[in-house]
């Protein structure tokens, strides 16, 4: 298979057609002294929930939020401050957003899965998966709404600040500075392994599964890792 040499840099080359930038050829170029010696998968961010990785912050403030009010039915609305750089995948069309329709369009939609989170509903592979939605999830998300958070650190940082107004006036507060599971809050290999049994239990059996981990874990051969998949 051939293709173009300037596939990158070139006029119709990837930084071009996507970066909108210039000089995006000349950083690749700086960093290309460091290819083959320097990794960076060890920076990558783990997944905890199978929705869209910028609304993992907003899960974890809107669950101790609801911890600090003393549970949800004391909070009567809530606000979410959003980069504006994320808006557009998890906010635009906020009416759209309030209220989706399945799985698909929830592991999109902030307000929604806010609400899922408040209510202490599962956010999982089946739920962003499903043909239809929560009803409760979906009458809370009417009540949630967002504005530019304009000093946010996106995209070094996943970051979310949030508010719930109570339905005794009182306002509280909450701030993410970073997504768990990035390289500024590391997942404990105990995360990790937890998040892998739930998925991986969905298709084998739990000798299977641990046979699976440790394959993967411990490296070696790729027929290892094929025999603990056949089992």
């Amino acid at each position: 298979m051939t293709g173009p040499s300037t596939v990158l840099e070139g006029r119709f080359g990837l930084f071009n057609t996507y970066a909108g930038d210039p000089d995006s050829s000349a950083r690749l170029a700086d960093e290309l002294d460091t290819l083959g010696t320097q990794w960076t998968l060890e920076e990558a961010a783990f997944k905890f929930q199978p929705c869209c990785h910028y609304i993992h912050s907003y899960i974890e403030s809107a669950r101790a939020l609801v911890a600090q009010a003393g549970g949800v039915d004391a909070i009567d609305t809530v606000h979410c401050r959003v980069a504006p750089g994320v808006a557009p995948v998890i906010c635009e069309p906020w009416r759209a957003k309030q209220n989706v329709r399945n799985g698909t369009e929830a592991k999109h939609s902030l307000p929604y899965c806010v609400a899922l989170a408040m209510l202490d509903l599962p956010i999982d592979v089946g739920s962003m998966t499903a043909d239809g939605v929560d009803a409760r999830a979906t009458a809370l998300a009417q009540r949630i709404d967002w504005s530019a958070y304009d000093e946010s650190a996106f995209p070094a940082r996943f970051d979310a600040a949030m508010s719930v107004t109570l339905k005794s006036g009182r306002v509280l507060h909450h701030a993410v500075d970073d997504v768990f599971g990035s390289a500024t809050r590391q997942a404990s290999e105990a995360d990790v392994r937890a998040k892998f049994e739930g998925n991986a239990s969905r298709a084998l059996d739990a000798n299977r599964v641990d046979d699976l981990w440790r394959a993967v874990l411990q490296g070696g051969a790729l027929a290892d890792l094929q025999r603990a998949l056949r089992g």
